[in-house]
């Protein structure tokens, strides 16, 4: 594995050692320490404060998922609630053209951030959030290989006030689409847009064209489950007409 720092300018990198497990058997990766038999880590525990991406290379196939969290585990984390998790993205789930159908800016106190990394080559990307009332803005910057930036909807011009509650009407709330010059890999994370310790976040990786298709399945929806739990979807056009869409 290789960690590096999201930082503009900081060209340190972490390595690591390699490791060697069992078929099926699946070792826990902790940033905070030092590998050892129980752990895959780095060479040393990263930097306190570190924020970046990591890139974990195989002689064979791996799975991975990655959680973001800041509850205590043991001397640990810190004193919230949020836990989310996203999988570890291989060369079938990167590309140059990636989709996410749900943006939100400050909506309800709800707002996304989009953690883009650049796959393996330098590349200028373009991210535009399309809002639900029909405006577009527009954020770029250059990703160096394998580093990682976060674009935040706010910093591209999209509003945080006056976002009304009609989701499929708010200005706070659309769709994002991201464009690099060589792959990318992206996952989104939906947390509170202010308050601490953040009590919740979300995360999915973004969608590549390989997602898209005429007929989608979503093997869990509710309404009102036991009286709390409830699940609906954002639908994103990514065809060259309007779509007729039903759920059925």
């Amino acid at each position: 594995m290789t960690a590096y720092p999201a930082a503009a300018g900081d060209t340190s990198t972490y390595g690591s050692e390699s490791f060697l497990f069992d078929y099926g058997q699946g070792l826990i990766y902790d940033p905070s320490k030092a590998a050892d038999a129980t752990y895959i880590s780095f060479s040393s525990a990263l930097p306190t404060g570190f924020e970046g991406s990591v890139v974990l290379s195989s002689s064979v196939p791996v799975a991975a998922i990655s959680e973001i969290a800041n509850y205590s585990n043991g001397s640990l984390g810190g004193t919230g609630t949020a836990s989310a998790r996203y999988q570890g993205m291989g060369t079938d789930t990167v590309s140059t053209s990636l989709m996410v159908p749900t943006i939100k800016s400050n909506y309800v106190n709800h707002t996304t951030t989009l953690y883009v990394q650049a796959a393996g080559l330098d590349s200028d990307v373009t991210v535009t959030f399309t809002m639900n009332d029909g405006s577009v803005y527009v954020d770029t910057t250059t990703i160096l290989a394998n580093k990682m930036y976060a674009f935040d909807p706010a910093a591209a011009g999209v509003p945080t006030t006056n976002c009304g509650y009609d989701s499929n009407l708010s200005p706070c709330y659309g769709s994002a689409m991201i464009v690099g010059t060589t792959p990318l890999a992206a996952t989104v994370v939906e947390h509170p847009y202010s308050g601490t310790p953040v009590g919740y976040a979300l995360s999915t990786r973004a969608q590549t064209p390989s997602d898209q298709s005429t007929v989608l399945f979503f093997p869990t929806v509710k309404n009102e489950y036991y009286g709390t739990m409830t699940a609906g979807a954002s639908v994103m056009n990514v065809g060259s007409e309007p779509p007729m869409s039903k759920s059925h």
